[in-house]
């Protein structure tokens, strides 16, 4: 039972780091332009902070499945 709740955590976890990635994305998809008030450096800077994120969250992601894993073989 413990298996499987750890891995319901590790799936719930991972479904919302994927949400998470999807709407990043999008949002860095949106700030590729910088906006009317804003420079050019401003709208690259956003862009890169928005890179980096999604890069964490693959990371996390990562560590949930493979904890799920884990936990499921155990």
């Amino acid at each position: 039972m413990e298996a499987r709740t750890g891995l319901r955590q590790a799936t719930d976890s991972s479904q919302k780091l994927a949400e998470e990635k999807a709407s990043l994305e999008e949002a860095l998809k949106k700030a590729d332009l910088p906006g009317n008030d804003e420079a050019e450096d401003t709208a690259i800077l956003r862009q890169a902070d928005l890179v980096d994120r999604i890069g964490e969250l693959e990371e996390s992601l990562v560590e949930a499945v493979q904890l799920g894993f884990d936990r499921a073989v155990a």
